[in-house]
Order: C-alpha cells, then sequence, then structure tokens
C-alpha cells in the first residue's frame, strides 16, 4: 500500500532571513580578513629577513676568499646582482683586527641584518 504525503505550510527561508544571515556572516569574517593581511605582512618580512641574511653570508664568505675589504669600509653599496641591486644595500664595518661585521639594508635605510666575523685581510 502507498502512502501519500502532503507537506502543509511554506518551508524554506525567507528574504529577511537570508539577508540576516549574510550580514551575522560578513560580520563574523571581517576580524579573519585582518588577521589574514597581517600574517601576510609578516611572512613577507620574514622573507626579507632571510634573503638579507643570506646575502650577509655570501658576503662574509666573498671577504674570507680573499677578496679586498679595506677600500669599502663604513660605505653603503648596492649588491651587482640584477635581483638585488634595486633593494638590498651592504656596509663593512672594521670592529677590531680581523674581527669585520658586514650590514644588510634593505631600502636605502632599514637594517634587516648583520654578521660578525673573522676575516683575515692577509
Amino acid at each position: 500500500m502507498r502512502k501519500n504525503f502532503y507537506w502543509s505550510g511554506n518551508f524554506g527561508f525567507s528574504l529577511i532571513e537570508v539577508m540576516v544571515g549574510l550580514v551575522i556572516l560578513t560580520i563574523a569574517f571581517i576580524p579573519l580578513t585582518g588577521l589574514i593581511t597581517t600574517h601576510y605582512k609578516q611572512i613577507a618580512d620574514a622573507g626579507i629577513k632571510i634573503t638579507a641574511l643570506d646575502l650577509a653570508q655570501r658576503k662574509m664568505e666573498e671577504f674570507k676568499s680573499k677578496k679586498k675589504i679595506d677600500d669599502i669600509l663604513n660605505e653603503k653599496i648596492q649588491f651587482p646582482d640584477d635581483e638585488f641591486k634595486d633593494r638590498y644595500q651592504y656596509k663593512v664595518i672594521k670592529i677590531e683586527n680581523n674581527t669585520y661585521k658586514i650590514e644588510i639594508y634593505y631600502q636605502q635605510d632599514k637594517l634587516m641584518a648583520s654578521l660578525t666575523g673573522e676575516i683575515s685581510t692577509q
């Protein structure tokens, strides 16, 4: 035997209920977008710092391999590589006899990394 089901009444959402739900969802997502942009900026800054540390390490190794260092002390110098020359500069500072510090600057003035090490100048 087959039963017939008849639905009485209206089921579903009215336009007002849908609009109220959308407003609630919008209000809930506003703080999340702020968090996403904040985290994106932190990730970008971390990438810049990692690049700066890598460049400092490269320069330190370059000077350790007997490149002349005394001519460029205390001057900001751009990197010759096309990838870095417009954004990163470095400065070599003599601390003691054979101890030097290499500072890496981002966009002319922002110190991003410094690396201190011994470089033999003989």
